[in-house]
């Protein structure tokens, strides 16, 4: 059984982390109220609110190193044993990715202006904003790492394991849109003979 004995420890390190997100799949589903300025104008003043999805991928890579120096011992798996004094020295270098997908429901609220240009058509311009919130997100990954030194006990340098991110996701979106309405359900006008 191992020994634990107290020596002073220099411990020193960094990680680097560079976070990648891709939104796969935007959807809203809102309604819409607007006024126009008289009867006869062909502008329209609207807003409109409702919910909103994204489809979301998360990917992270990551860069790492550690040291540590201590005097007058050895650390063996997070132990300190006595070695008989000196100074014993350990680097710890290494990289991993970690990723995953998440799905996520907000609102959203938004503002346009639509022209009508002629017959059935009507040009537009609209901006939308869609809240999702805060949420954990889970990544799955592995991480490699090499050490160097007499103090290193790593048996198998690659290790899997989940990193848990809060991300707060909000997303701006400005449409330029050309309309065509259709006629459905509208018959023609009747006939009115006059003698």
């Amino acid at each position: 059984m191992d020994e634990i004995i107290l020596f002073p420890t220099t411990l020193n390190g960094t990680i680097n982390d560079r976070f990648f997100t891709k939104v796969r799949d935007i959807a809203t589903i809102a309604a819409r109220i607007g006024i126009t300025s008289d009867l006869f104008d062909r502008t329209l003043f609207y807003v409109k609110g409702g919910a909103a999805y994204a489809r979301d991928e998360y990917r992270v890579t990551s860069q790492f190193s550690a040291s540590s120096c201590t005097e007058g011992g050895e650390i063996v798996l997070f132990s300190l044993i006595d070695g008989g004094g000196g100074l014993n020295c350990s680097a710890v270098n290494g990289s991993g990715s970690w990723s995953g997908n998440q799905n996520r429901w907000g609102w959203m609220a938004g503002i346009g202006l639509e022209f009508g240009l002629f017959d059935n058509w009507s040009a537009k311009i609209e901006y939308d904003f869609l809240g999702f919130g805060s949420r954990n997100v889970t990544l799955n990954g592995s991480a490699t790492a090499s050490c160097e030194g007499e103090l290193c006990q790593l048996r198998d340098p690659t290790f899997a394991f989940s990193r848990t991110f809060s991300i707060n996701e909000n997303i701006q979106v400005i449409k330029l849109g050309l309309n065509y309405r259709f006629n459905w359900g509208k018959g023609k006008a009747p006939v009115v003979a006059s003698y």
